[in-house]
């Protein structure tokens, strides 16, 4: 977008490999399109719009960092919980994307993981007896 609200659709042709430390912006060259009102060597703000795709995400408050390693636990029918290995994807405010080693349909501790090891037994808490 450009100063006065104008809106100028281009292409992304190059992205500087770069962040500026204390900006976190980076420079982006845009090819734009013929008789646009916009001008080489002009600044303007914009947005890059890049596809949405499904994604498995959890909490980040129920990955653990063990050993170089993330780790969810998993809930069992015998309430014991088991240690997974987990890897991790894209990260969106709180939830954490899981690309590998977690099944969809799998249980999981969302908090206090830290405290358990492979094998505790476990007892579930749902979100009304916590708030009360």
């Amino acid at each position: 977008m450009l100063p006065g609200g104008i809106e100028v659709q281009g292409r992304v042709r190059l992205v500087s490999p770069v962040l500026d430390g204390k900006t976190s912006r980076a420079l982006v060259y845009v090819s734009l399109p013929v008789g646009a009102v916009a001008r080489a060597g002009m600044y303007a703000s914009g947005r890059i719009e890049l596809p949405s795709s499904p994604a498995l995400t959890v909490p980040d408050t129920s990955v653990i960092l063990r050993d170089g390693h993330s780790y969810v636990f998993v809930l069992g029918k015998d309430m014991r919980v088991s240690q997974h290995v987990v890897e991790i994807g894209r990260r969106r405010g709180s939830a954490l994307e899981i690309v590998g080693g977690l099944a969809e349909q799998a249980q999981i501790v969302r908090s206090g993981g830290a405290f358990l090891n492979d094998g505790a037994s476990v007892t579930l808490v749902n979100a009304e007896a916590r708030a009360q």
